[in-house]
């Protein structure tokens, strides 16, 4: 602490004991701590470190020491917030925290870092799914829990891929939040890893369905009949051979 916070703080405690004294002179039978709390007041301080890295001290009084407590706590949340103002905490929404982070996409389209195909395609995962949903969850309240619930009800109604691409989208943004103080962690790291169906394994004709196949179409005339193109008689006969 400063040398003019030290000299404030010896001249307010004189002041208050002065004042205990005259309470006390003026009560000869005496008053309870709690009769000259309520008379003097009764102040919480502590050391704040400002956002320039100075330690300064802050102080509030009240009629009791919860009081004081609670309107210094008060006046810390709004130094804090002064400090901090213009970035995000952990009460800002999750929109709040999208929008920033659409706009970092932005500039580095326009410093031709990024594409604005890329662009375009997060802006669509945002308005038709992401915001919908988690817009107004704020910051501190997104969980794997909620994340999970989230990308498995889009992956249930719009894909695999979209899901994929929605959990992109919010992890740049929760990614964002944590370099502004806002999270200390990303939760979607912890979220459970996507995983599109396994795709069916490719079926071939074996050699005796190849040859029903094509006796059954020589049979009923030519493949223009019943809508083959040309082409697919050249495949089965490259493959026949």
């Amino acid at each position: 602490m400063n040398t003019i916070a030290d000299h404030s703080g010896k001249w307010d405690r004189a002041a208050r004991y002065l004042r205990i004294a005259m309470l006390l002179r003026d009560h000869p039978d005496g008053l309870s701590a709690q009769e000259l709390a309520n008379r003097i007041g009764v102040s919480k301080r502590t050391i704040y470190r400002d956002i320039d890295g100075r330690s300064r001290q802050i102080e509030r009084w009240g009629r009791s020491a919860p009081d004081a407590e609670n309107k210094l706590k008060t006046a810390l949340m709004a130094k804090n917030r002064m400090s901090r103002e213009g970035e995000l905490t952990g009460v800002d929404r999750f929109a709040k925290a999208a929008e920033i982070w659409r706009q970092t996409i932005e500039a580095n389209v326009g410093r031709g870092t990024r594409s604005p195909g890329t662009l375009e395609t997060y802006e669509r995962s945002l308005k038709l799914h992401v915001l919908p949903a988690l817009g107004e969850v704020r910051l501190l309240e997104i969980a794997p829990p909620l994340l999970d619930r989230f990308l498995k009800t889009v992956s249930n109604s719009a894909g695999a891929p979209t899901a994929k691409l929605c959990r992109s989208v919010i992890s740049g943004t929760l990614g964002l939040a944590v370099r502004y103080g806002a999270l200390a962690t990303n939760p979607v790291r912890d979220a459970d890893r996507l995983t599109a169906r396994p795709a069916k394994e490719p079926w071939a004709l074996t050699l005796e369905e190849r040859q029903l196949l094509l006796k059954k179409l020589a049979a009923r005339g030519s493949a223009s009949a019943w809508g083959c193109c040309g082409w697919k008689w050249i495949s089965l006969s490259v493959r026949w051979r």
